[in-house]
């Protein structure tokens, strides 16, 4: 999945932005990293990237997904969706 309008930019950023409010929800929980990948059916390796901030290892899916195990609210606004004829 990409952003609506297909746009590089728009894609990392909405990446990076979902993936800060990841970890600062990881980070709330106050668990040990083994728990918190279990949480969020990941491999401790991958959740040690997703802290570190390594957007590049994750697609918009791919933290779409988590923010959903982390019980994050999510949102979309069709409304701003440029659909393709």
């Amino acid at each position: 999945m990409q952003t609506p309008s297909g746009d590089p930019d728009e894609d990392l950023e909405a990446r990076k932005k979902l993936l800060t409010r990841i970890r600062l929800a990881v980070r709330g929980w106050g668990v040990p990293d083994a728990t918190a990948a279990e949480r969020l059916e990941l491999e401790e390796p991958d959740l040690r990237k997703l802290m570190n901030g390594r957007v590049e290892d994750f697609s918009l899916d791919d933290l779409l997904n988590l923010a959903l195990e982390a019980g994050l609210p999510i949102e979309f606004d069709l409304r701003k969706m440029k659909l393709k004829p």
